[in-house]
């Protein structure tokens, strides 16, 4: 599901805002960094960086349930 904005509003490593130059993939989803140091490391070593991971994966699940909430509202109001 990739899109031009980032999945998260934080950095998983420093917890400042995401920058628009500091953005990825990840598992098909949009995800950002502070900066594009934490990006360019978490590219490079992806399977190395589990906190950064379960970070997102968190934040791809929280997405998905949102995404499956409101199409659970759209389809109540029918």
């Amino acid at each position: 599901m990739r899109t031009d904005k980032p999945i998260n509003k934080y950095c998983p490593r420093s917890g400042k805002p995401v920058s628009p130059d500091s953005l990825t993939y990840y598992k098909g989803f949009t995800v950002g960094f502070c900066n594009p140091g934490c990006r360019d490391d978490f590219q490079e070593h992806v399977s190395d960086r589990s906190t950064d991971s379960a970070y997102f994966d968190a934040v791809i699940q929280e997405f998905e349930l949102e995404k499956l909430a409101a199409i659970n509202n759209e389809n109540t109001s029918l």
